[in-house]
């Protein structure tokens, strides 16, 4: 599994970041954005399809071979970890119209 923080401009060009894991399985690349407690910029929520956008640019890999999720971690302010799966509409390799379900494949991640 390849993970790394992702540097990214928010809203209002505010410096923001997450943690992005990557795993390939079965030819699928599955991303996950999470929530950093450090993070003082725009939330992996508000910025998601713009961060879809991106790593899948830097990554160099198409869309639909890709499946997206986003987790917070538990802290001080949430008593468990929350996890879901992000379902985008693309335009060529632009994501659109984020839409949030329930995903209990969080051991993808080790989560």
């Amino acid at each position: 599994m390849e993970t790394f923080t992702h540097n990214f401009e928010g809203f209002w060009k505010c410096e923001s970041k997450c943690k992005v894991y990557v795993e390939v399985i079965h030819g699928i690349t599955h991303i996950c954005f999470e929530e950093l407690d450090d993070n003082e910029g725009t939330s992996v929520t508000n910025m998601s399809e713009h961060l879809a956008t991106q790593i899948v640019q830097k990554l160099g890999v198409q869309p639909g071979t890709c499946k997206f999720f986003e987790s917070y971690p538990d802290n001080r302010h949430r008593k468990d970890r929350s996890f879901d799966e992000v379902l985008y509409t693309w335009e060529g390799n632009k994501a659109k119209s984020p839409h949030w379900l329930p995903s209990k494949q969080r051991e993808i991640f080790g989560f």
